[in-house]
């Protein structure tokens, strides 16, 4: 099975630079995207099944994931309103496992949001641990453990989820 996991700034912004053709070239079973920003797929996918997960916030968060068949099962977010509500989440149950498409929070400038990220890492491994099948987990975990890591690190010293 052929995976790819994307955290980009938004679909459309993605779409215009050239993920289509990334997608047509490929051959990928299940793409999972993050930061989709989306609540409508502006294009057809037309030889994926599309899962779109969208936050209830326009404009903020969302992930999508395309497969190739038809999964046994797809479960949008992990059933906690506070969370669901952001479309950070999409299971897809396949023969032996599941893929999980995870968009963690980011604790936030002056560390605003630790409280909420560290929540929801708790239920997220909660919901993944009550799962019956093991599960491939992929997405954008929002922590950097390398200066690699982050896209500017320069630009990051001081802020949430960079050490100094």
């Amino acid at each position: 099975m052929k995976l790819l996991s994307w955290n980009f700034n938004s679909l459309r912004t993605t779409i215009n630079k050239g993920l289509l053709n990334l997608i047509k070239t490929q051959e990928y079973d299940v793409l999972m995207f993050q930061g989709a920003k989306t609540n409508q797929v502006p294009l057809d996918f037309s030889s994926y099944k599309v899962f779109l997960n969208p936050a209830k916030k326009k404009g903020y968060s969302g992930v999508m994931t395309l497969t190739k068949t038809e999964p046994l099962s797809v479960k949008f977010g992990m059933g906690i309103r506070k969370f669901d509500d952001e479309g950070r989440m999409i299971t897809c149950e396949v023969s032996d496992f599941n893929v999980i498409n995870v968009y963690f929070p980011n604790a936030g400038e002056g560390l605003k949001r630790l409280n909420f990220k560290m929540s929801f890492n708790k239920a997220f491994e909660q919901y993944v641990n009550s799962l019956p099948k093991p599960s491939i987990i992929c997405g954008d975990f929002n922590v950097a453990h390398e200066e690699i890591d982050i896209a500017r690190p320069k630009d990051n010293v001081n802020h949430a989820g960079h050490k100094d």
